[in-house]
């Protein structure tokens, strides 16, 4: 039996599956990345309509499965709708690429609610703040650490001193760090 459950939700990426319905991936606050089934989103008189659009903060209503599979959304209602995105090119590719990351990276139906606050952070800083390139690389960073694969920079690996600015390094990706030159 489903369970019906409610949170918020950042729409990364949706696809056709009928002539009503869309399929969607979603990172959510509680239940992480889940993909679920949009039954009659694609009707002008759905009140999930201008909801799922991609890159869009909501608060939707899921029948959650017992097992990881196809969940179905029955409401969405927005939230936040970053515009920025859908006036500016180079921010049009930055939240897209945010978006493939979590997709990709982002294991599904494992929570992660600092990961869901530092995406929803980071759309919006893309969206609407100078320097799209800075809270691009700000994001990844994130996301490494969250993954636990961001390089260590505090130290050298080597002999466990910490570095002095401007001070000459060597990056090791095997190792994830850098050493004293």
């Amino acid at each position: 039996m489903s369970k019906v459950e409610t949170t918020r939700a950042i729409l990364l990426r949706r696809h056709d599956f009928s002539e009503t319905s869309y399929v969607v991936a979603l990172l959510t606050e509680a239940f992480g990345k889940i993909r679920a089934i949009a039954k009659g989103a694609k009707r002008a008189t759905s009140p999930m309509h201008g909801a799922l659009e991609p890159m869009t903060l909501s608060d939707i209503v899921v029948y959650r499965k017992k097992q990881p599979a196809l969940h179905i959304l029955s409401q969405a209602k927005t939230r936040e709708y970053w515009r920025g995105f859908r006036t500016d090119l180079n921010r049009f590719y930055a939240a897209h690429r945010m978006a493939e990351l979590l997709l990709s990276a982002v294991p599904d139906e494992v929570p992660q609610p600092d990961l869901f606050e530092q995406a929803a952070s980071s759309f919006r800083r893309v969206s609407e703040e100078e320097g799209v390139d800075v809270a691009l690389f700000a994001f990844e960073s994130g996301l490494l650490r969250a993954m636990g694969s961001f390089p260590r920079t505090d130290v050298c690996l080597g002999c466990e001193k910490p570095w002095k600015k401007r001070e000459a390094a060597a990056f090791h990706p095997i190792s994830g760090g850098a050493y004293h030159l």
